[in-house]
């Protein structure tokens, strides 16, 4: 009887090879977007505001010009326990532009004498607003967050005049500014002068009507009921519900030939000129 053949086994090492490349190249894979996915992260801010209302981590976004640009990350209290620091995550492309100039505030509803904002947040959630130049600047990591939405964000093309006045009045920040019965512009602040005797008002007067104000343009009150005696009787008129609550500017120009006024010129005492 013949014996019978032993039958060999030979092993196809390039198969092995083959089924072992399915998992290591899915590992692999898997470990370039995880690394990719953290360098195409932009850095973190500290945004620091009074209360936390409003915001939830992992979910309120920060938006510039309506546009998604970041997201908290996460709320915290401070050392001192008296303030609440969100977290921002950055998107990458617009870290170089949040420089030391950079306001951030919550936009939530809210009723002012100029009207109703932030209405939208009542579907859609709070959201942090950012507001920035366009020119990049120097890194800074940690913001004071503004209260209350800025009268004049950053960027805004117009012109600034500081007002003084010796007698005061009841001009109050946010109220309107008038050329010929139009608001033009806002009041943005106001407080003493260095020495303490007269009260000097921010005035921000949008473009293209900041090319109106001039050395002879001359500014007075606006605020109140004005009451007018004429042929046909007695007549009374308001500027405007917002003025007539928080007072008003008005201003015009008397000689067409002066020169442009410069940006924050002082016109003296000219709110008590009425």
């Amino acid at each position: 009887m013949s014996e019978l053949a032993q039958p060999t086994v030979e092993h196809d090492r390039n198969r092995v090879s083959a089924i072992w490349a399915i998992p290591v190249g899915a590992v692999a894979l898997a470990l370039f977007l995880t690394v990719q996915h953290y360098l195409d992260r932009g850095p973190v801010i500290e945004v620091t505001f009074a209360t936390a209302a409003g915001l939830e981590a992992k979910k309120t976004p920060l938006k510039y010009r309506d546009v998604e640009v970041g997201v908290v990350e996460a709320i915290t209290l401070d050392t001192e326990r008296d303030q609440v620091v969100a977290r921002i995550r950055l998107k990458k492309e617009i870290a170089d532009y949040v420089d030391a100039q950079a306001s951030f505030w919550v936009v939530r509803p809210r009723l002012t004498l100029s009207g109703v904002s932030g209405i939208e947040t009542l579907l859609s959630g709070a959201y942090v607003q950012g507001s920035w130049d366009k020119e990049p600047g120097e890194w800074q990591e940690r913001f004071e967050g503004l209260e209350e939405p800025p009268l004049t964000p950053p960027g805004t093309p117009g012109r600034r005049i500081l007002l003084r006045s010796y007698r005061g009045g009841t001009l109050t920040a946010g109220a309107p500014v008038f050329f010929k019965h139009v608001p033009v512009g806002r009041i943005e602040s106001e407080h003493f002068s260095e020495n303490g005797d007269a009260v000097e008002y921010q005035v921000f007067v949008d473009a293209p009507h900041h090319e109106r104000i001039t050395t002879a343009s001359k500014f007075w009150s606006a605020g109140g009921i004005s009451v007018e005696l004429g042929v046909d009787g007695v007549s009374t008129s308001i500027a405007s519900l917002e003025s007539f609550l928080s007072g008003g500017v008005a201003f015009d120009t008397l000689l067409l030939d002066a020169e442009s006024a410069r940006p924050r010129q002082v016109d003296d005492d000219a709110i008590a000129r009425q």
